[in-house]
This record gives C-alpha cells, structure tokens and sequence, in this order.
C-alpha cells in the first residue's frame, strides 16, 4: 500500500505472470462520520458538516483528476466506495505520482 488516510487507499498490484505490469488501484470512501441534524443547530455542528460535506466534495473531484489522467473509474458498493485503476506497462512519470496525491 502506498497511502492510506480515512478517506483514501492507495495500492500497487504487480503480477507474477506478467512482472513488468502492474495496475495502481485507489478506493476513495467515506469515513466513519455521524454528525446528526439538529434544530437549532449549533455553530460547531454547522462547521463541522460543512467541512465533512467540503472534504467529500474534494475526493470527488480528486476521482476526477484521476480520470483525466488515464484512470477508469467506478463504484465498488452501494455504500460508496468509489475506485480508480489504471494499468501501467512502463515507468510512471512523476506526473503520475503527483496526481495520487489524495487532498
């Protein structure tokens, strides 16, 4: 694995059969988080769903700079678990590495 946070993992799957290619897969879900409504709410609830609905909204978009990259995208459950693969048969730029960086 080359990265993992609660929201990101990062893994490098290579092949016996086939050593010099390898595919570099990303599942993005969401964390742990139960932030319950309440009227009124407090200042601190508010803030606090508007940065998590804010950082998903990043992930998002961090699945889409995948795609543009090369990247095939899907949803791997009815829970959301979104994935990224791509498959690599040569040494990966440093383009690459800088697009995985998750948010």
């Amino acid at each position: 694995m080359l990265v993992e946070t609660a929201w990101v993992k990062v893994l490098v799957v290579r092949y016996q059969v086939a050593p010099k290619i390898c595919t570099i897969e990303i599942e993005v879900s969401l964390p742990n988080c139960i932030i319950e409504p309440t009227f009124p709410s407090n200042a601190t609830k508010k803030e606090e769903a508007r940065k998590f609905i804010n950082s998903n909204l990043d992930h998002l978009k961090y699945l889409l700079r995948l795609q543009e990259a090369g990247f095939a995208l899907g949803i791997l459950s009815t829970e959301g678990i979104w994935s990224a693969v791509l498959k690599i048969k040569r040494d990966p730029g440093l383009e690459l590495f800088n697009t995985l960086l998750p948010p």
